[in-house]
């Protein structure tokens, strides 16, 4: 599968049999109303786009399944630009025999029955700005997760990584991360040393 991230909250993730793409805008989910099996991902039930015959949205918990792609919704603790609470839901899809989970915009760490509930995951996806969680929070609940690929979205100058991410990488034990454009990853390439990742905006097709 081939991950890029296309700025903002958007994720887009390829497979040989589905597109899924996370938190699109209205103007990238147009753009991209061809992809084979078109799946999309809101972590906010409240995200303006909405179901259209076009493609597969996904907004809440649960457990669901799209062209051969299984996915599952598990509900955490969010809140709204203006402070009300919400559903953040995390997902975690098996992709090309790869979990892979999108952590969305959690508003506190995850309790025990949320991580039993995500099970396995192989790869993290979390976008590095705007997060509610400070980076000894997110870096914690990363720990309970225990992804071996944690991915990042890279809100610096290009091919620089802001302080914050920075601090946050060095915090998980690292002190070297590879910023990249995009990444193609399959099962054979995911080994048991935890591997950092961060994108660089991409937006070509």
């Amino acid at each position: 599968m081939e991950i890029k991230w296309l700025g903002n909250t958007t994720f887009i993730v390829t497979s040989n049999i589905s597109t899924i793409l996370i938190e699109p805008s209205d103007a990238i989910l147009k753009e991209r109303l061809k992809e084979h099996n078109l799946i999309c991902l809101n972590y906010n039930e409240d995200n303006r786009v909405k179901q259209q015959i076009d493609y597969n949205l996904f907004s809440g918990p649960g457990e669901y399944e799209s062209g051969g792609i299984a996915i599952k919704g598990i509900a955490t603790h969010g809140t709204t630009d203006a402070s009300e609470k919400m559903i953040n839901t995390i997902f975690n899809v098996e992709i090309d025999g790869i979990q892979t989970a999108f952590f969305g915009r959690p508003s506190s760490k995850f309790n025990d029955s949320t991580i039993r509930q995500l099970g396995k995951v192989d790869v993290l996806i979390i976008q590095s700005n705007n997060q509610l969680l400070d980076m000894d929070q997110i870096a914690y609940t990363i720990r309970e997760i225990e992804p071996k690929i944690v991915i990042f979205s890279n809100f610096g100058s290009k091919e620089t990584i802001s302080p914050d991410l920075q601090n946050l990488i060095s915090e998980l034990g690292s002190q070297n991360a590879t910023i990249v454009n995009k990444i193609t990853l399959s099962k054979s390439n995911i080994t048991e040393n935890r591997q950092i990742i961060v994108l660089d905006e991409n937006s070509s097709k």
